[in-house]
Parts: C-alpha cells; structure tokens; sequence
C-alpha cells in the first residue's frame, strides 16, 4: 500500500539570496519526500506568510533587516505557541 504523503512545507528565512538558494539546494538533496519551499527575506514577512499557510519547518537566519532571530522565536511563540513549529 503505497499511502499519499502531504508535501512538506518549508520556510526559509534569510535577507541573503544566495543563502536561500543553498539552503533550497541542500532541502532538495536532502527529501525524498515532496516538498514545498517558501522564502522570506525578513521576520514581519515570515510571520505573515506563517499566518496564512504554517510550514512544518523553518530555516532561520539570525541577523535579518527588521530584528535578529531571538525576536522572531519571540514573536512566533506569541502568535503560535511554544514548541509547534520546528526551527533550525
């Protein structure tokens, strides 16, 4: 039995183009599974694209434009709860 699998929704979020693109190239090496990735290049971005269509995982730069990446855990936990989405 062969069972459908949801693809994997994964949000990069980093200002630094070739960053994402290494990141994306790493993802597609790394999955079998189908995949979706999303990219974002600052923290108000990521966390309105995560309002609309919550990924599975985020890949988070540190430094961004509009706050570093302990900000945004903060912001996340208060609009999504602690521990629901995974982060690296």
């Amino acid at each position: 039995m062969n069972a459908e699998r949801t693809p994997l929704r994964i949000l990069i979020v980093d200002d630094c183009r070739e960053d994402r693109e290494l990141y994306r190239r790493l993802i597609a090496r790394g999955f079998d599974q189908e995949h979706i990735v999303a990219e974002t290049e600052t923290a108000e971005e990521a966390l309105a694209r995560i309002a609309s269509a919550e990924p599975h995982c985020i890949v988070l730069d540190y430094r961004l434009p509009d706050g570093d990446g302990l900000s945004f855990l903060s912001a996340l936990r208060l609009a999504h709860g602690e521990g629901r989405i995974p982060v690296v």
